[in-house]
């Protein structure tokens, strides 16, 4: 039994293929977001994160919306 389980938080799967190339902030997804392996930068609204970063925030997010 997962640890989110025994606190009776449900676990949320995600399909982790937009989760590299989608804005946290905006939610804009394109490949070009992707500058590099370590960086991500927003084509739409231009912010700029550690690529690790915006994916966790992108997965918090859709975590909150369950």
């Amino acid at each position: 039994m997962t640890a989110a389980r025994r606190s009776g938080v449900p676990p949320v799967y995600d399909d982790p293929a937009c989760t590299g190339r989608q804005c946290s902030r905006c939610g804009h997804i394109d490949r070009k977001n992707r500058v590099d392996p370590a960086t991500f930068a927003c084509r739409a609204c231009g912010v700029t994160l550690h690529a690790d970063d915006n994916a966790s925030h992108d997965i918090e997010r859709k975590g909150e919306t369950v």
